[in-house]
């Protein structure tokens, strides 16, 4: 396949066997580091490949959508040890951005993104931890799906921190987005509701580019005033606590659980990564089980929080990037800044345990970039919230273009 974007893991083609079924005609690409029988699992870095033994078998959710009738044609590229959000990979290939190619694709789900967005594949698979997913599908401009903890399979996916790691997916069309779904997900937990309550999400001022600012206020001010079908406007939504004490939970069960799941290779191994990882897994190494457990409790309060603060029948309104892609050639300081910024906006999804969908409605005027807005669900209503985007997406498309 030839790859203008970087974006293709280079390996053999696939010869897997291809059911009949929903996803006939689709073709599939997944994120390297999802498991195929007799295939090496890459890992953003060449190290892990050389140190592991070809797998045994494939990663269930790549199975079940052959299984569907989806067609492997590539891995992606992806960050190192899925440890980034950015796209950079300085040992292997950082893919290049189709929507904006002078701009970064986000990460770690870099390849993927590219790939769906290049016109590589239909769907790809990716895994989302601390938006992994939704990131580059706003910087990419595509669909994109955090899906709620644990409601797909994460087996045959190297792990970075389990209680934090989810199976996504990325898509050009919001149908193809629920096609996926309704092939990896199970049943929503509760009947769909008939209309949505809408709450915008209430960020701290100077948290969004100017671009991004204007456009979330005018498609939360469409949906206020009707605009949307099935979408009734709720007051907006302001997160317990701020968003330090959400950053403050993720980050020691992110660093703890990382470093009870690579500390030792990596250690060991001293794989090719950049400065700002490199500072991340020292602290990761000093996270301790006591302060590990607090953050879980403090976890399982915020969580409760969220259900109660986004009941079935609601949807919060956000941003799914506070800003559009940063150049490939932004320096370290501006990529540390712009990450602190994405969590604030990505954790709640995470530390909760929530669906979201990132829709591919916004541009920035200047650059022509583009840039997400998301629907935040309870846990458990993936499908129903799925249906959502797939209903509202052109509502919202054009309440951005206004």
């Amino acid at each position: 396949m030839h790859d203008p974007f970087q974006a293709i893991w280079p390996e053999p083609p696939f010869d897997l066997p291809t059911s009949s079924g929903p996803l006939s005609g689709r073709s599939l690409a997944v994120k390297a580091l999802f498991d195929i029988a007799g295939r090496r699992t890459g890992f953003g870095v060449p190290e892990w490949p050389a140190t592991h033994a070809p797998a045994r078998h494939t990663a269930p959710a790549v199975a079940a959508l052959l299984d569907a009738g989806a067609r492997l044609v590539a891995r992606t590229a992806m960050d190192p040890l899925a440890f980034s959000l950015t796209g950079l990979n300085p040992a292997e290939r950082t893919p290049v951005n189709p929507a904006a190619p002078d701009r970064l694709t986000g990460g770690s789900s870099s390849g993927s993104a590219a790939a769906v967005a290049g016109g590589l594949a239909d769907i790809a698979l990716g895994t989302d931890t601390a938006g992994s997913v939704r990131i580059p599908a706003s910087f990419c401009g595509v669909f994109g799906v955090r899906p709620s903890h644990g409601a797909v399979d994460a087996a045959g996916a190297v792990p970075l921190a389990p209680s934090c790691d989810t199976v996504g997916w990325f898509a050009r069309t919001a149908e193809d987005l629920r096609a996926v779904g309704a092939v990896l997900l199970p049943a929503d937990d509760a009947a769909p509701a008939a209309a949505a309550t809408v709450r915008p999400l209430r960020a701290a001022p100077g948290l969004m580019a100017p671009a991004v600012a204007a456009l979330f206020d005018r498609v939360a001010a469409g949906i206020a005033r009707g605009a949307v079908d099935g979408a009734v406007s709720g007051p907006s939504l302001e997160l317990a606590g701020g968003t330090d004490r959400w950053l403050e939970v993720f980050r020691v069960l992110q660093w703890h659980e990382v470093w009870q799941t690579l500390g030792r290779w990596v250690s060991e191994t001293r794989p090719v990564l950049e400065p700002d990882a490199w500072q991340r897994l020292e602290g990761a190494s000093r996270v301790g089980a006591a302060e590990a457990e607090a953050a879980r409790t403090e976890r399982a309060r915020l969580a409760a929080w969220a259900a109660e603060a986004i009941p079935p029948g609601t949807v919060v309104l956000l941003p799914t990037a506070p800003d559009i892609a940063p150049p490939r050639d932004a320096d370290t300081a501006a990529l540390g800044a712009l990450r602190s910024r994405i969590l604030a906006l990505s954790l709640p999804a995470v530390v909760a345990g929530l669906p979201q969908v990132s829709l591919p409605v916004g541009r920035d005027p200047a650059t022509g970039a583009p840039f997400g807005i998301s629907l935040l669900g309870p846990r458990g209503t993936d499908r129903w919230l799925l249906d959502l985007a797939a209903a509202w997406a052109p509502g919202l498309t054009s309440l951005a273009a206004t």
